[in-house]
């Protein structure tokens, strides 16, 4: 598989490996009273293959406010996230070329079903997400983080984000368009792929052990100009957000695990800043 290839699908789902023994971390130090946590999520995946313990749940209860990297209480942000992918004076047929974007319509319709005119006047991380999302085995999908929230949401633990749409809308323009039809086209053409590194990813992350994604990931190469966009950058954007939030309050994170590990990963980022980090295995 072309590993340019590999490592956007991976940064797609915002998922990377770590040399840790956990998803989920306790968070301790600094003359807190009580812990916070820290929690490893897969963007999107089957609803079957997705659960949870009551200790993590627990886990959640136990703390007075929830963090996800958005606000999911914002209001509009699928609108503005719609508003932040358009293309601006030009659309996805003109950047292509017409044989090019006839050829990749075709492919495309075949994959989802959908006609790729309907996304004409979008970005082409908008039609790389969804292609990331029809490699899911399955119809019945869900996004952990949001089945997370919705305990806090039944607690009514205050929920924040560690960062804004806007800030993500950044990230993801930090690739330039033509490398990301480069990606579209890759994609569309080694669909098949595409699906056999989901399903990897899938299984190493249901093992619940970052351990084997990060076994996983030392096969494979990366890129690192996008995923210093994706990840580290803003690794280092929030740390001084989740400092202030665990000295105000016990609070739970839910980031992707892709986040998690590392020299430049929250973990490593929060340790150098004085917390302890321990693995908790429920």
């Amino acid at each position: 598989m072309d590993k340019k290839l590999f490592t956007i699908l991976l940064l797609l789902l915002c998922i990377r490996a770590q040399a840790q023994s956990s998803l989920l971390w306790e968070i301790s130090g600094k003359e807190q009273k009580h812990p916070s946590y820290l929690f490893g999520s897969f963007h999107l995946m089957c609803k079957n293959d997705f659960s949870y313990g009551p200790k993590l749940s627990e886990r959640i209860r136990q703390t007075e406010q929830f963090y996800a990297e958005l606000d999911l209480t914002q209001s509009g942000l699928q609108a503005a996230l719609m508003q932040g992918l358009t293309l601006k004076g030009t659309t996805l047929s003109q950047l292509m070329g017409s044989q090019d974007y006839e050829k990749a319509r075709t492919a495309f319709k075949q994959i989802t079903g959908m006609d790729l005119q309907l996304f004409n006047q979008f970005k082409p991380f908008m039609s790389l997400n969804l292609l990331a999302l029809y490699a899911i085995p399955c119809s019945d999908k869900v996004q952990p983080e949001t089945q997370l929230f919705q305990i806090a949401s039944e607690q009514k633990i205050p929920v924040a984000g560690l960062e804004t749409l806007a800030d993500q809308l950044a990230a993801i323009d930090a690739q330039p368009i033509e490398s990301q039809l480069k990606t579209l086209s890759a994609t569309l053409q080694n669909y098949d792929s595409v699906k056999l590194v989901m399903k990897q990813l899938l299984q190493a992350y249901q093992l619940n052990n970052s351990d084997s994604l990060y076994r996983f990931m030392q096969s494979n190469s990366k890129e690192d100009y996008f995923e210093k966009e994706l990840i580290e950058k803003r690794n280092q954007r929030w740390i001084p957000v989740m400092d202030r939030a665990i000295r105000n309050k016990p609070t739970f994170f839910v980031v992707g695990a892709g986040h998690l590990g590392g020299s430049s990963g929250l973990i490593a980022l929060l340790r150098k800043i004085g917390y302890t980090l321990r693995p908790l295995n429920d």
